[in-house]
Order: C-alpha cells, then sequence, then structure tokens
C-alpha cells in the first residue's frame, strides 16, 4: 500500500505558511465602543444614584412621615407585658403659630394628637378625661409660642418629647407612654 498525502492537509500548511508572516487579522472595534457605551452608562446610572440620594434627604425633611394608626400600636405591644391603650378623644386642633419676625400672622396648623398609656390603669383614663381641656390647652400653648420655622427647625419627634414631658407634669395618677399625631400640618 502506497501512502497517499491527504489534500486537505496540504492546503491546511500552505495556509499556515503563507499566513506566519502576514499582518494579524483586525478585530472589529464595535466590542471596544460598546464596552466604552457600557462603562458610561454605569457611572451614569451610579452618579444619579448618589446625588438621587444626597438630595432625597433633604427632601426628605420637608415631608413627614405618617405615625402608626392606633390599632397598629395596640397590636404591636399585644404580646409584651406592657400592653398599652389609646386615647384618641382630644380631636383636631387648629392652632395659629407665632408670627415670624418679618411676618404680621403666624401660620395656621393642623393637628390631631393622640396617646398612648398602659392598658387596663382605669384611674390614668378617668384623670386624662377629667383633663381633656387642660391638655389641649398645653398642646395649643406649645404650637402658639412656637414659630413655624423654629416647629420645622425643632423636627416632630422632640415637638411630641417635649409636648409629652408637659402633659405627665400634670397628670398625678400616671403618665401617657408615647404622643401621636393623625395630622401634623401647616397652612399659610
Amino acid at each position: 500500500m502506497e501512502y497517499q498525502e491527504n489534500p486537505y492537509t496540504r492546503r491546511t500548511q500552505e495556509f499556515f505558511m503563507d499566513n506566519v508572516y502576514a499582518e494579524p487579522v483586525k478585530t472589529s472595534r464595535l466590542p471596544k465602543i460598546l464596552s466604552i457605551v457600557l462603562m458610561v452608562l454605569v457611572v451614569g446610572f451610579v452618579s444619579t444614584g448618589i446625588l438621587f440620594i444626597a438630595f432625597n434627604r433633604d427632601a426628605e425633611n420637608q415631608y413627614r412621615r405618617n405615625d402608626p394608626t392606633p390599632q397598629k400600636v395596640i397590636n404591636r405591644n399585644k404580646g409584651s407585658k406592657s400592653k398599652v391603650t389609646i386615647y384618641n378623644e382630644l380631636g383636631q386642633m387648629r392652632p395659629m403659630t407665632k408670627p415670624e419676625p418679618n411676618d404680621e400672622t403666624g401660620s395656621v396648623m393642623v393637628v390631631t394628637p393622640w396617646f398612648s398609656f398602659p392598658d387596663g390603669d382605669t384611674p390614668l383614663y378617668e384623670e386624662i378625661s377629667q383633663k381633656d381641656r387642660l391638655i389641649k390647652n398645653i398642646i395649643f400653648e406649645y404650637f402658639t409660642t412656637h414659630t413655624k420655622s423654629e416647629l420645622l427647625q425643632t423636627g416632630e419627634k422632640t415637638i411630641k418629647e417635649e409636648l409629652t414631658e408637659q402633659i405627665n407634669e400634670q397628670l398625678v395618677m400616671g403618665k401617657i407612654t408615647k404622643l401621636y399625631f393623625d395630622e401634623y400640618q401647616f397652612f399659610k
């Protein structure tokens, strides 16, 4: 048997021999362009996200987070040893804030306060019911002695703490645990 050379082997050898010193094959620029575009998009999204987060904090301070509903407060404390009940009979109040230095009149507010106190504390509930007008007056007086800008600068959390302290100073039979606002809005 005679050895026969495979015609394809010869062609392959010729191809490689001819192309050894040939110029490198030019690749398409498309993958490079796409990777640059992709990097620009990623940088754009990241920087937009950072800016959104940074500026959103300022915007967040202008909006209040709603307090939980009375039922949520009661349910949240159901399993714990310190069960609470709520007192929400104060109703909606509309105090006018102290005028700003360059203003003639203050801003009208709409506030609907309510608070929680230990569950089953009947003497405290009766005292709160009897001192309903006094508690309203404390809240009303607080807002009328501060300007809108002072109240905004103080913050709702601090206002609630200060009002809780002032109300508790007037109570003899017990203490309220926390003050909430269903509504807390300024109107010009």
